[in-house]
């Protein structure tokens, strides 16, 4: 899940607006928890297809990411579908509302779809194939929620970087208000 494949392919995905705005760091453009984690697991289903389709042809039959795929893709689908209404929520904040306005939700899934796959082409290196399908297997047992969780606290993590392209990231959670310190 810490492959740069993983991260530039998620990222690429969240920046599909087609404005050149900026995500607003306020409260009402950042990402809350629950929102991040519902994106990701509404896309984690695309971007196991996705690895899997990529690393086919440098993968045994044996390994995991290969003999798992099928299951891989009905356990996160069923987990994605269901957390569709709040990742449209989260998805909303990263696009034009103009554009959010004009399209169906079949339309804005497949646009999370379709840049999600157009990302991925050519990002995923045949010696990372090995290392990727080790990770989904040391991560199988871990529920799909928790999956989304962890790939959302490494994206806000690596969000956070400071740019040397002077670009900012639209993956931008929501930060607490500081606790109010007691005086006497």
């Amino acid at each position: 899940m810490t492959s740069p494949f993983m991260f530039r392919a998620t990222l690429a995905l969240l920046a599909l607006s087609t404005s050149g705005q900026a995500m607003a760091a306020s409260r009402d453009k950042c990402l809350e928890r629950a929102e991040a984690q519902a994106l990701i697991a509404f896309v984690m289903p695309d971007i196991i297809s996705g690895v899997t389709s990529q690393c086919r042809a440098h993968l045994s039959p044996s390994d995991y990411l290969i003999r798992a795929s099928g299951s891989l893709d009905s356990r996160y689908r069923s987990a994605g579908d269901a957390n569709w209404p709040v990742a449209r929520k989260a998805f909303s904040k990263m696009i034009d509302e103009k554009m959010l306005a004009l399209v169906s939700d079949d339309i804005l899934k497949g646009l999370l779809t379709a840049g999600l796959t157009t990302a991925m082409q050519g990002d995923i290196k045949a010696d990372d194939c090995p290392m990727i399908s080790q990770i989904a297997e040391a991560l199988d047992p871990l529920p799909a929620a928790n999956i989304s969780l962890l790939v959302g606290i490494i994206l806000d993590r690596e969000s956070r970087k400071p740019k040397t392209d002077g670009k900012a990231s639209k993956f931008d959670l929501c930060r607490a208000a500081p606790a109010a310190r007691a005086t006497n």
